[in-house]
């Protein structure tokens, strides 16, 4: 049945049980420097900083990012890069404002 989707199903399935096996995942953590996302994994053998965001990850409130289009929408995470962008080339907080107010007038709906 796999087969029938993926031309090599059975490889693709075989890729994916090593992907996501806790070992595997301590491993890249361990030379990324990163922390992974599963709980299930014991982070012990990581270095102490890599342990602290890892718990810090798994029980923390996590903040939504502005930059990866979590926190609001297209429309106005584009409000905000534009008013960035004119704050960075005119140094004018109040361009700053007018034109994040604007961007954000045109990008909601009225009713």
């Amino acid at each position: 049945m796999v087969s029938s989707y993926a031309r090599d199903g059975v490889n693709a399935l075989k890729f994916l049980e090593v992907v996501a096996n806790p070992e595997t995942s301590l491993a890249f953590n361990k030379i990324k420097g990163s922390v992974p996302v599963r709980k299930d994994v014991n982070v012990s053998a990581l270095p102490a900083y890599q342990r602290q965001a890892s718990e810090s990850l798994w029980h923390d409130d996590v903040l939504l990012s502005i930059t990866h289009g979590e926190l609001m929408s297209s429309a106005f995470q584009q409000a905000m890069y534009d008013a960035v962008a004119t704050f960075v080339q005119s140094r004018n907080a109040n361009a700053f404002i007018d034109t994040l107010q604007n961007s954000v007038n045109a990008a909601i709906p009225r009713r």
